[in-house]
């Protein structure tokens, strides 16, 4: 026995399953999108981090490495006794 579904039942029926395709990959793409805005804010926030890290730091080093140059000028000044005069860490700065 052949059983015969009405024309306006199977419309319905494919209808479904056009909608629910649909609603599924509407569901996919709105989770990747947030996946790749998660890892663009991620990196974004990461790098604005790293750059206010390296503006603080380069001043520092700067420093560092000038109060080690005085310091190293001014033991060379001292150890020196033909100098006629000796520089000191405050003349250098």
């Amino acid at each position: 026995m052949v059983v015969q579904y009405s024309p306006l039942i199977l419309c319905y029926y494919i209808l479904a399953l056009i909608v629910t395709v649909l609603l599924a990959t509407l569901q996919l793409l709105t989770c990747l999108v947030g996946e790749f805005h998660t890892m663009y804010m991620f990196n974004y926030k990461l790098m604005r981090n790293r750059k206010k890290q390296k503006q603080y730091k380069a001043p520092k080093k700067k420093t560092q490495f000038l109060t080690q140059l005085a310091k190293s000028v001014e033991s060379v000044a001292s150890d020196n006794s033909s100098a006629s005069s000796s520089l000191s860490l405050s003349q250098i700065l």
